[in-house]
């Protein structure tokens, strides 16, 4: 079931990790600004290899029937964890406080029936959902997001920092004589790829999104 994402609150900060935190961890003494782009850089990566939004938002979900009709025993709502729900439409229908329930961390919407038993979400022209969803960002008050991820992307931030001025072409230096250079013959993919360990660190946090 796909839906439409509209932001109605955007996160104002969207970095994993700060300045402050990159600087302690690995004594990089450059400018802020430089610092800040290796940051971005690596912030929008993870989020691309994790394949969702990371940063609280308040959102408006829209599901829309593919042939006319839509019937499906629960909703896969796009941005996790869930922090609160404002309002869930269906059609002509808005649902009340206790006609529905949500796993926070998958983002798994359930319709109660009167007994409190989940029934099937069925509609004709469109659902909508108003929520928050997302962590709280690094360096904001009642900071949420997981230790885990921001030392990924310092982590990440470190390896971006070390090899900005490195010749991606090289692939080994030899001193003796008095140097020796071996280049890379044709592309090397692995140019730009997240390190091994960035991905390790990242890898309790995926989620499969269908």
């Amino acid at each position: 079931m796909r839906s439409i994402v509209t932001v109605t609150t955007p996160a104002t900060v969207e970095r994993l990790t700060t300045v402050a935190r990159v600087q302690a961890d690995l004594g990089i003494t450059g400018s802020d600004t430089e610092i800040e782009t290796a940051i971005d850089e690596a912030s929008s990566r993870i989020e691309a290899e994790l394949g969702y939004h990371l940063a609280l938002e308040t959102v408006t979900e829209t599901f829309r029937p593919v042939n006319g009709y839509e019937y499906a025993s629960a909703l896969l709502l796009d941005r996790t964890p869930v922090v609160s729900i404002d309002a869930i439409t269906t059609d002509t229908v808005t649902l009340v406080e206790g006609e529905w329930t949500v796993d926070p961390i998958n983002g798994l919407l359930l319709w109660l029936d009167g007994s409190g038993m989940g029934q099937a979400w069925h509609y004709y022209n469109a659902l909508s959902v108003g929520y928050s969803g997302g962590w709280v960002m690094p360096g904001e008050t009642g900071r949420t997001l997981p230790p885990a991820i921001e030392s990924a992307c310092v982590a990440y931030v470190r390896s971006i920092w070390f090899s900005r001025r490195r010749d991606p072409l090289v692939k080994s230096i030899e001193v003796p004589g008095v140097i020796s250079y071996d280049y890379w013959v044709g592309g090397t993919t692995d140019v730009g790829a997240m390190p091994p360990e960035v991905s390790a660190m990242l890898a309790p946090f995926k989620r499969l999104r269908v």
